[in-house]
Protein backbone atom coordinates (compact mmCIF):
# COMPACT_ATOMS: atom_id res chain seq x y z
CA UNK A 1 0.00 0.00 0.00
CA UNK A 2 1.31 3.27 -0.97
CA UNK A 3 1.89 5.75 1.97
CA UNK A 4 0.57 9.49 1.68
CA UNK A 5 2.86 12.60 1.64
CA UNK A 6 1.16 13.49 4.61
CA UNK A 7 2.02 10.16 6.52
CA UNK A 8 6.07 10.09 5.06
CA UNK A 9 6.21 13.77 6.69
CA UNK A 10 4.49 12.52 9.75
CA UNK A 11 7.09 9.55 10.30
CA UNK A 12 9.72 12.06 9.74
CA UNK A 13 8.35 14.98 12.59
CA UNK A 14 8.20 11.64 14.77
CA UNK A 15 12.09 10.57 13.98
CA UNK A 16 12.99 13.88 14.68
CA UNK A 17 11.40 14.83 17.93
CA UNK A 18 12.66 11.43 19.41
CA UNK A 19 16.39 12.19 18.05
CA UNK A 20 16.17 15.49 17.22
CA UNK A 21 17.84 17.00 20.78
CA UNK A 22 20.89 14.71 20.54
CA UNK A 23 21.49 15.61 17.15
CA UNK A 24 21.49 19.32 17.81
CA UNK A 25 23.94 18.64 20.60
CA UNK A 26 26.50 17.03 18.22
CA UNK A 27 25.75 19.52 15.96
CA UNK A 28 26.75 22.04 18.93
CA UNK A 29 29.60 19.82 20.07
CA UNK A 30 30.84 20.49 16.15
CA UNK A 31 30.49 23.45 16.06
CA UNK A 32 32.25 24.31 19.42
CA UNK A 33 35.28 22.50 18.26
CA UNK A 34 35.36 24.56 14.79
CA UNK A 35 35.68 27.28 16.46
CA UNK A 36 38.27 26.30 18.30
CA UNK A 37 40.23 25.39 15.77
CA UNK A 38 39.89 28.82 14.17
CA UNK A 39 40.90 30.65 16.92
CA UNK A 40 44.13 28.96 17.61
CA UNK A 41 45.09 29.42 13.65
CA UNK A 42 46.67 32.98 13.55
CA UNK A 43 46.10 33.72 10.09
CA UNK A 44 43.53 34.00 6.92
CA UNK A 45 43.05 30.39 4.85
CA UNK A 46 40.74 30.08 2.41
CA UNK A 47 37.03 30.67 3.59
CA UNK A 48 38.97 31.35 7.33
CA UNK A 49 38.93 34.82 7.63
CA UNK A 50 40.29 36.76 10.22
CA UNK A 51 40.13 40.59 10.87
CA UNK A 52 43.13 40.22 13.20
CA UNK A 53 45.36 38.23 11.18
CA UNK A 54 44.46 39.05 7.34
CA UNK A 55 46.89 37.36 5.11
CA UNK A 56 47.81 33.75 4.37
CA UNK A 57 50.91 32.71 6.66
CA UNK A 58 52.59 29.40 4.59
CA UNK A 59 56.23 30.14 6.38
CA UNK A 60 53.93 29.41 9.99
CA UNK A 61 50.66 27.81 9.28
CA UNK A 62 50.69 25.41 6.44
CA UNK A 63 49.65 23.08 9.12
CA UNK A 64 46.56 20.83 10.26
CA UNK A 65 44.76 21.96 13.09
CA UNK A 66 44.47 19.07 15.42
CA UNK A 67 42.31 18.41 18.93
CA UNK A 68 42.40 16.18 20.87
CA UNK A 69 39.87 15.30 23.74
CA UNK A 70 41.66 14.79 27.03
CA UNK A 71 39.97 14.18 30.24
CA UNK A 72 39.82 17.82 31.44
CA UNK A 73 39.90 19.53 28.18
CA UNK A 74 40.38 20.00 24.47
CA UNK A 75 44.29 19.76 23.37
CA UNK A 76 44.95 22.22 20.00
CA UNK A 77 48.04 21.27 18.35
CA UNK A 78 49.29 21.17 14.76
CA UNK A 79 50.94 18.80 12.21
CA UNK A 80 52.76 19.54 8.95
CA UNK A 81 50.89 19.25 5.70
CA UNK A 82 52.74 16.95 3.02
CA UNK A 83 52.53 18.30 -0.19
CA UNK A 84 52.53 15.81 -2.94
CA UNK A 85 51.47 17.62 -5.71
CA UNK A 86 50.07 21.56 -5.09
CA UNK A 87 52.84 23.79 -3.61
CA UNK A 88 51.97 27.21 -2.10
Amino acid sequence: MRRSKLEMQMDILKVLARHGPLKLTHMFIVASLVVKAALARKESRGAHCRTDYPNQDDKNWLRHVVLTKKPEEIEVGTRFVTMTKLFP
